[in-house]
């Protein structure tokens, strides 16, 4: 161990409230976030707006006047696509990974330590190049025994000697409840949440989790989806709605603009991490079809998109007519 940290009585502790948990009894969707067929229906759907994903960058204050250059044909494309490759690298969406279990692990019990002090004593391995998830950290209990950190300690080691920019010490205001979640929430700030929640926390921290679902289901109820498309958020959003068996509003919204085949994506989504599927390949020879079908079989709100087919199908015939 290279160095001997001292925490305070009362230091560590948790942050708790009533967690809300839609997700189904499952495995580790991991293994279902990261399959190759799922993944790339998940970036399908998010699509690719350079306009949008560009402007929500932040703008850096230049005080010269704006130089313009001429570039021959060659120049001009390899910079467009240095640009689009930065767009794709921007829309890397978040893992969308099992909530961590907490640790629990006796190393030694050595009563002979009872009483040395009032106060817990953390070591901290702090080797550089080392993971921050892999340190060896462990805590001598003032009744002499030695376990392993638990998360919540380690979490506030890790903030101390392996500082991330922006990461606070503590939750931030925000993230402390359901209302004050909730404020932000119905301001609509779903992109700055999100993107505070990607930084202040690990994607299988319970806190993560508890805000990224309460931000989805918010966004669902109030049909705000559009907000995260051409963002890295759309994607995992996706992915929990199929995952808790709740994407009849978004299918009925791309219905609604005309984008039958991401309509008939997010179904095939749905229907390969639940293994409901009937016709695999349906989806790609008659989108229209395949959501047809998920109407008749799988969805939970057949009446609507039931009328959004018949609307799409009406507008298409007077587009054809006209």
């Amino acid at each position: 161990m290279k160095f001997l940290s001292l925490l305070s009585r009362g230091a560590v502790s948790r942050f708790t409230w009533s967690r809300f948990s839609s997700s189904v009894a499952k495995d580790d969707p991991a293994k279902y976030f990261f399959n190759p067929e799922i993944h790339a229906l998940l970036k399908k759907v998010t699509g690719y707006d350079e306009a949008k994903i560009f402007a929500r960058l932040p703008r850096r204050e230049n005080k010269r006047a704006p130089r313009y250059e001429f570039m021959m044909k060659k120049e001009y494309e390899k910079l467009v696509s240095e640009f689009h490759e930065k767009g794709k690298r921007l829309l890397q969406m978040p893992p969308v990974v099992k909530e961590r279990e907490d640790v629990e692990e006796l190393l030694s019990d050595d009563p002979e330590l009872k009483g040395y002090d009032s106060a817990k004593y953390v070591f901290t391995d702090i080797t550089y190049g080392v993971s921050e998830r892999s340190h060896l950290m462990v805590v001598r209990e003032p009744d002499g025994k030695l376990r392993k950190a638990r998360w919540e300690e380690r979490d506030r080691l890790n903030t101390i000697y392996f500082p991330v920019r922006g990461r606070l010490h503590r939750n931030p205001e925000m993230f402390e409840n359901k209302e004050n979640l909730g404020k932000a929430l119905e301001r609509k700030d779903y992109l700055f949440v999100l993107n505070r929640a990607c930084l202040q926390f690990d994607p299988d921290h319970p806190n993560y989790k508890w805000v990224v679902e309460q931000t989805y289901e918010h966004i669902n109820a109030q049909r705000a989806h559009e907000d995260l498309r051409s963002t890295r958020h759309y994607g995992p959003m996706i992915f929990h709605l199929a995952w808790t068996k709740n994407i009849d509003n978004v299918v009925v919204d791309l219905i609604d603009m005309g984008r039958l085949r991401d309509a008939s994506n997010v179904i095939k989504v749905y229907h390969l991490i639940h293994g409901t599927e009937v016709s695999p390949d349906l989806h790609l020879e008659n989108p229209l079809e395949y959501v047809k079908q998920y109407a008749e079989t799988h969805s939970l709100k057949k009446g609507v998109l039931t009328l959004a087919l018949q609307h799409f199908e009406q507008s298409a015939e007077e587009a054809q007519s006209g």
